[in-house]
C-alpha cells in the first residue's frame, strides 16, 4: 500500500481524536457494520452520475466542455460498474473509510467552495492513508462509518470515493504504476537529503 500522509496535519489529529471518542475499542469495530462493497451494492447509478457531473463541473476549468465532463463521468461509472460486478468475496479488514468536507482557499486565504475528501484509517497503527493508491479489491473490504452516511447521502459518498479512487486515472494498473513511481521519487529525494 502506498502511503502519502503528513502525520502532523491538524485535520488528521482531529480525526484520530474523534475516532477514539466514538470507537474506544477500534479493534472490535463497535458499530461498524458496513463495508465499502456493501455500500456500493445499494448505490443508485443515476444519483451517483448527478453528483459526479456536478463535482467535475465545479472543480474543472470553466472552459471545460460538457463532452469532456461527460467522458470523465462515464469513466467513473465504468469503475463503479466494475467494482459492483466484481464478484468480490469479502475479507476482514482493519481499515476504515473516513469522509470529511474541507473548504478550499485561494491565494489570499478567501474561502472558495467546499469539497469532499475520503481517506482511509488503519486501526492497527493509527495511520491515515490516501484512498488514491490503494488496490481496489482491498478498498471493497474497508469499513464505512455510519456517521459518514448520515453526513452525506450514500450515493454522494460512493461518488466521492470514486472521484478519489480515480484521481490518478481510471485503470487500476495505471494508478498503481503512478503510485510506485511517486513513491520511488520520494525515496530518491530522501536519499538526496541524507547525503
Amino acid at each position: 500500500m502506498v502511503s502519502f500522509i503528513n502525520q502532523t496535519d491538524k485535520d488528521y489529529a482531529i480525526f484520530r481524536e474523534y475516532l477514539k471518542e466514538q470507537y474506544p475499542d477500534m479493534n472490535k469495530y463497535n458499530g461498524i457494520k458496513y463495508t465499502f462493497f456493501d455500500i456500493l451494492k445499494i448505490g443508485d447509478r443515476e444519483k451517483i452520475t448527478e453528483y459526479l457531473y456536478d463535482k467535475c463541473k465545479r472543480l474543472w476549468d470553466e472552459g471545460e466542455s460538457r463532452e469532456n465532463i461527460g467522458k470523465s463521468v462515464a469513466a467513473h461509472l465504468h469503475v463503479y460498474d466494475k467494482l459492483v460486478n466484481s464478484g468480490h468475496v469479502q475479507q476482514d479488514s482493519t481499515m476504515i473509510m473516513l469522509y470529511r468536507t474541507r473548504v478550499s482557499e485561494d491565494e489570499e486565504g478567501k474561502r472558495e467552495y467546499p469539497y469532499d475528501l475520503v481517506d482511509c484509517y488503519d486501526v492497527t497503527d493509527n495511520t491515515i492513508y490516501s484512498l488514491s493508491f490503494i488496490p481496489w479489491n482491498e478498498l471493497l473490504d474497508y469499513k464505512v462509518l455510519e456517521e459518514n452516511l448520515r453526513e452525506i447521502a450514500v450515493n454522494d459518498f460512493i461518488a466521492a470515493c470514486l472521484y478519489e479512487m480515480t484521481f490518478h486515472g481510471y485503470e487500476e494498473e495505471t494508478i498503481q504504476a503512478k503510485g510506485y513511481e511517486l513513491l520511488s521519487r520520494v525515496e530518491a529525494y530522501k536519499r538526496q537529503l541524507s547525503k
